[in-house]
């Protein structure tokens, strides 16, 4: 391997391929041989004379032990004999020429040689260097990671003596930076500074993470070579990894002498087996040999780094965790609290959870933003950029535009994005944005500059490592703060944590979109019902107008036709007036003028009103009733539901039939039912009876009319009276009854209402005050402003007509009218702002003339808006001439200026 490497043009692409673990040599401060299990030597280097006074052939083949005085000689057979445990490590032996070394002895692999280094005795200590008790002292009493950082730096270089000693972490790409220093005060600095990945590449890194630590007395030393080269025995050169005395590839020698250099000590910092640091001992003035005791104190202080660091770093990862779980606790309440997960999502919990300067949620085809995000559309193509196939899991940048480069602008808002899905099928996401932050980062020289190609002694090529180590300053643009891996962990436990409520809106949502399909359904008939309902009567009302106009009919038809026009126009009264009752229903603006009212009374006047209808029937209309049962209600309401309830008895009972209304006094209660022998009520639409919009045929061929509202309002009004009603039915053809409770008045000794309302119409006598009386009439319908110039002048008052509000204006500056009467709905100028500019003029020129707001706008806040605009009655249409005449009349009496 090593000579196919050396055949290879040596370039940056191969430089962290060369074969660092079997160099085939080693520093020449030691001797290293190779033996198998009784010390027979099959390798030894080169050096072997000047240490054991034997040449390597001499050594080769013979038992090492030999070679030592017997005690040592005894100690290593004892070595042997426990499996070479490297508690034994150094063991001191004396050699036949009588000096003293220092023997370590590994077996390389399970099966592989012995090997055995000696180190010239130092025997300065025994055992520990007794400083490290004070070492360990002061580590225990560090806080956070940068004081641990800083004292182990110290305290490295004073029992070590180097020159400088630095504290080196790697970040997820194995750049490194310096944390911490201790240095002699001539040097300058290099805390702070970054080192590219390349300085150290991963096959030496690989031997870090083996070796806890490795030395270099003398930078400028030459390598030893074995002998022979090849192991004889295995085959293969000698694997050096676990070796103190490995000789160091010649590219990092020449990257140490680049930087001044002389001698280096690196001991690791590993966590979880994972190499995530150095402490990097430098010295500049000449060799530094380091005893094996102090060198081995140093690794356990690195060791002891090691697990404080973890410590120091699980605890700031358990703060930052509780941190994290509290903003999603914020985060999950407020989802459970709002009325939907996207708008419980725009927290600013959501922002403390990733550290995230904006965030936005996708979901349902809608998109949630909440702090500085890049906007709707943006997001969007963000969104269908992470939907590719290609794209899967959680995904983080700090620089979008490398993903997608028409991002490159996107900087201010959403340089970084952190990203995780609900569903990729659909395009639903939770996302993280971080603005681009400009920084500035110190390399100890270029980091571009790996180093060039340069012939050796030999004119072979080789790669000499970059030269300069000069300050060089970075300026980063264009990326944001990296997403920390525990910010990337809260976004996922967030996601899962929300998948269930996601879940759960989607059944949801499954069962609403049914429900409103059906709600379509009965929307799409009811309108054909109403459209149904509406034209109906007007094509009778039609046709007897177009006959009335050709005066081709005799006087009794004529009379009839007067009939059915009045019949058909009351029954789309009757239609429109529902319709609002169901939007005052839905809006909560249905009222009730409550007063002691007789049941029977209310009884008695629903039976007049469908007489007629049953009487064409040939029906039966029978009562049992007890005459002083007596609520506290409306009795116009209470009259509106008997009737519905009557009407529907008597439409859907067959010729002959019997409809049955009984009143029953109770303890608590008045109990009313109204029972008939009609078609009944299929037993799967007997709990929908009561829905609005709801009947149960809705063909084109059903034999009765109607809108499908009277029993949806019916049930409303009883329950405004504190009641209930409820229909039963043993099925089609079997009859139906319908039953109202209500409670019961105590408050007897009260007059008691009859209801309001007479069966026949109220004569048309004017009222007193219209003769001579000035009338100005607003309305943009020609026949409307006919029929009321045609009312009021019947009343000898003194009208003018307008059809627009315009027209109005411009009339009233010649024919001041003492009362107004005026539509709501026109063109250009509708009825509300044609009175704020009637308002606005002189008293002389009308601006304090009474108004009525004469309109087909009839619900509450028409009233209400009608008012604040300045009219003084509100009435809506249709209304009856003698009401409009009576309500003119009562205006005219109070106008200031008459």
């Amino acid at each position: 391997m090593k000579d196919d490497l050396a055949r290879e043009p040596l370039t940056l692409a191969n430089c962290d391929r060369e074969p660092i673990h079997i160099p085939g040599a080693i520093q020449g401060h030691g001797l290293l041989a190779a033996c198998q299990d009784d010390f027979v030597v099959t390798q030894v280097s080169a050096n072997v004379e000047s240490f054991l006074d034997r040449a390597p052939g001499a050594v080769l083949g013979t038992d090492l032990t030999s070679w030592l005085m017997a005690p040592s000689a005894e100690l290593f057979t004892q070595a042997g004999a426990q499996g070479f445990p490297r508690d034994l490590n150094p063991i001191g032996v004396v050699a036949a020429s009588g000096r003293r070394y220092d023997a370590l002895i590994h077996r390389q692999g399970a099966a592989g040689p012995v090997i055995v280094e000696f180190e010239p005795a130092d025997h300065q200590f025994s055992g520990w260097d007794p400083r490290v008790r004070r070492s360990v002292r002061r580590f225990q009493q560090a806080t956070d990671i940068d004081a641990l950082l800083d004292l182990c730096a110290r305290e490295v270089r004073e029992l070590t003596a180097f020159d400088r000693v630095m504290i080196y972490r790697f970040d997820a790409d194995w750049n490194g930076r310096v944390e911490a220093e201790a240095r002699d005060d001539r040097l300058e600095p290099f805390k702070g500074l970054h080192y590219p990945a390349a300085d150290i590449p991963a096959q030496a890194r690989r031997l870090y993470e083996l070796n806890w630590l490795r030395i270099i007395p003398d930078v400028g030393y030459t390598p030893v070579a074995l002998s022979p080269v090849v192991n004889p025995v295995t085959g293969s050169p000698l694997d050096l990894s676990f070796a103190v005395l490995r000789s160091v590839s010649p590219i990092h020698v020449q990257y140490l002498q680049n930087m001044g250099v002389t001698a280096s000590m690196s001991v690791s910092l590993i966590y979880r087996d994972r190499l995530i640091g150095l402490i990097a001992c430098h010295h500049y003035s000449g060799p530094r040999r380091v005893p094996y005791v102090t060198r081995e104190t140093c690794e356990y202080l690195g060791q002891m780094m090691s697990w404080h660091l973890a410590r120091l770093d699980a605890q700031e990862t358990t703060a930052r965790t509780l941190a994290t779980h509290r903003a999603q606790a914020d985060v999950v309440s407020a989802v459970a609290t709002a009325p939907s997960i996207p708008a419980g999502l725009m927290d600013p919990a959501m922002l403390a959870l990733t550290d995230a300067s904006g965030a936005a949620v996708v979901y349902e085809g809608r998109v949630a933003e909440i702090g500085r995000t890049p906007g709707e559309l943006r997001i969007r193509q963000l969104v269908h950029f992470l939907s590719q196939p290609g794209i899967q899991g959680t995904f983080t940048t700090d620089r979008l535009s490398d993903h997608m480069p028409a991002t490159a602008h996107w900087d201010d808002t959403a340089a970084g994005v952190l990203a995780v899905d609900i569903s990729r099928e659909f395009g639903e996401f939770i996302l993280w944005f971080r603005q681009a932050t400009e920084r500035v980062v110190h390399w100890g020289g270029d980091p571009r500059a790996h180093g060039s190609v340069v012939p050796d002694a030999s004119g072979a090529p080789r790669l000499s490592p970059r030269g300069s180590f000069a300050l060089w300053r970075e300026v980063v643009r264009g990326r944001s703060l990296p997403w920390e891996p525990w910010q990337v962990e809260a976004a996922e436990r967030l996601r899962t944590l929300l998948l269930g409520k996601f879940r759960e809106r989607a059944v949801e949502l499954r069962t609403m979109n049914a429900r409103l399909e059906a709600a379509d359904r009965a929307k799409d008939e009811f309108i054909s019902t109403v459209s149904h309902e509406l034209r109906t009567p007007l094509n009778g009302m039609l046709g007897w107008l177009r006959l009335l106009q050709t005066g081709s009919i005799d006087a009794e038809q004529r009379q009839r036709a007067l009939a059915t026009i009045e019949r058909n126009a009351r029954a789309q009264a009757k239609l429109i007036e529902d319709l609002l009752d169901v939007s005052r229903i839905m809006s909560g603006k249905l009222t009730l003028n409550v007063e002691a009212v007789l049941i029977a009374a209310v009884v008695d006047q629903a039976i007049e009103t469908v007489r007629p209808a049953a009487a064409s029937k040939d029906l039966r209309l029978q009562t049992t009733m007890d005459s002083t049962a007596a609520v506290m209600g409306d009795a116009g309401r209470l009259v509106q539901v008997l009737t519905n309830l009557l009407s529907n008895a008597v439409k859907f009972t067959p010729r002959q039939g019997r409809v049955q209304v009984l009143v029953e006094r109770r303890e608590s209660s008045v109990d009313v039912s109204v029972a008939d022998t009609g078609q009944g009520i299929d037993p799967e639409f007997l709990p929908h009876v009561f829905e609005r919009f709801r009947q149960a045929d809705v063909s084109t061929a059903r034999r009765t009319g109607g809108l499908g509202l009277g029993l949806a309002i019916a049930r409303q009004i009883v329950e405004m009276h504190g009641g209930s009603i409820a229909a039963l039915s043993d099925g089609i053809g079997r009859g139906a009854t319908f039953s109202i409770r209500l409670p019961l008045s105590i408050a007897m000794r009260r007059e008691v209402a009859a209801p309001h309302g007479a069966s026949t119409p109220p004569g048309l006598g004017c009222p007193p005050g219209l003769k001579d009386l000035k009338v100005l009439v607003v309305d943009d319908e020609p026949d409307a402003r006919d029929l009321l110039q045609t009312v009021f002048a019947g009343c000898r008052a003194n009208v003018r007509t307008a059809g627009s509000a315009a027209d109005a204006l411009a009339l009233m500056d010649s024919f001041v009218p003492d009362v107004l009467v005026s539509d709501i709905g026109m063109p250009e100028m509708d009825g509300y702002q044609f009175m704020t500019a009637v308002r606005r003029r002189p008293a002389e020129r009308g601006g304090r003339t009474p108004a009525v707001a004469l309109t087909a706008y009839a619900r509450i806040e028409d009233r209400t808006r009608a008012l604040v605009s300045g009219f003084q009655v509100h009435v809506p249409k249709p209304v009856e001439p003698v009401e409009i005449l009576a309500v003119v009349a009562s205006l005219a009496s109070v106008n200031p200026l008459r």
